[in-house]
């Protein structure tokens, strides 16, 4: 893992605390909430890692306060990070800064159907940037989704966008790079 110039992974977890209440005492059934131990954040850096994403509909798993013990983690090791009320972030590798943009369906970073904040963003980020990164997390889950149809997409009735449309409208605003995860399936 070390090999790569820029090692990014999608943190689909929380480092939250022991005490922390979990969002499953309001979802009685089908309900995973994933915590790892705070001395992960270690051995993601020691891995290798550069930066991580945590938007996607984990973050909250604990609520707002395991998300800020997770954020709390990966700033103690140094290790940068976009989160839902971080949504973009600029990182310096061997002298090339790349911006980093995320986008999801889950409050509060509900962006992935918002194209013109998207293309707003991106276009800012390029300005700032020498290489522009936008990472979604969106699009229906399941094994049967593994064909990209081109239109919004559901999971419940929580719209998780048109990834086609959301990837188009990036790469038009001056995205170099797009990353999508979220249907837990090859696509």
């Amino acid at each position: 893992l070390e090999q790569p110039d820029i090692m990014m992974g999608n943190l689909e977890g929380t480092f939250a605390h022991a005490d922390r209440k979990t969002k499953c005492i309001y979802i009685s059934s089908m309900c995973h909430a994933f915590r790892g131990d705070p001395s992960f954040a270690d051995s993601l850096k020691a891995a290798g890692f550069d930066f991580v994403s945590l938007i996607n509909n984990h973050s909250y798993d604990y609520g707002a306060d395991g998300l800020k013990d997770t954020e709390a983690e990966l700033d103690r090791v140094g290790l940068p990070y976009i989160a839902p009320n971080k949504q973009t972030t600029s990182i310096t590798i061997k002298g090339t800064k790349i911006g980093i943009m995320g986008l999801s369906s889950t409050e509060p970073a509900e962006t992935i159907n918002d194209y013109a904040y998207i293309a707003s963003t991106v276009e800012l980020l390029k300005k700032e940037n020498d290489i522009v990164i936008v990472i979604f997390h969106g699009g229906a889950e399941g094994a049967t989704k593994t064909k990209v149809p081109g239109v919004d997409e559901y999971m419940g009735t929580e719209n998780r966008g048109n990834v086609q449309a959301v990837a188009h409208t990036a790469i038009n605003a001056g995205a170099d790079l797009v990353l999508g995860s979220g249907p837990h399936v090859l696509r």
